[in-house]
């Protein structure tokens, strides 16, 4: 079995680790490194980084806003991410709930999917048992959305529905 890379994928894990060098935030980077615990803000910063080279969404289609990346670009990036102790990705809205929205959803709510790494709740919505925030009711057996202002679980992931759709 050969497991070099080619010259691509050296070049891609070299862009990777300038990226890192340049650009990961040193208060952040100095953080990780003694142990102290990320804010939300130092979350929600970093991944504003990472969606600015767009590189947030690795896993998601290149349609939804993902990077269109090889397995070994994946694997690559993730190790150079560990390498420069990274933040990890917040798991909740960027692995969680879109991949099931891109997958399962409607074709009315998976145009609506898109990486933004900031929480953008409207002042209506009230709180969701995971800790999102919903302005939902059930009708008929189904989650009928009461506005179309947008829901956005947390960093990762917004999904703004039209006002009537369900889910």
């Amino acid at each position: 079995m050969n497991i070099d890379l080619t010259r691509e994928e050296l070049a891609f894990r070299a862009e990777v680790r300038k990226f890192l060098a340049d650009e990961y935030p040193e208060d952040i980077r100095r953080k990780r490194n003694e142990g102290v615990t990320l804010t939300r803000d130092d979350m929600i910063r970093w991944q504003k980084v990472l969606n600015d080279r767009g590189w947030f969404a690795v896993n998601w289609p290149v349609e939804y806003g993902g990077t269109g990346w090889t397995p070994v670009q994946k694997y690559l990036f993730a190790n150079e991410m560990a390498d420069a102790n990274a933040p990890p990705l917040v798991a909740f809205g960027v692995k969680m709930v879109a991949p099931i929205i891109y997958t399962f959803g409607t074709d009315e709510q998976k145009p609506h999917i898109r990486p933004i790494p900031q929480a953008s709740v409207p002042s209506n919505t009230k709180p969701f048992p995971t800790g999102g925030m919903v302005n939902a009711e059930l009708v008929q057996g189904k989650f009928t959305f009461l506005s179309g202002e947008g829901w956005n679980p947390g960093p990762g992931v917004g999904f703004t529905p039209k006002a009537g759709a369900a889910l």
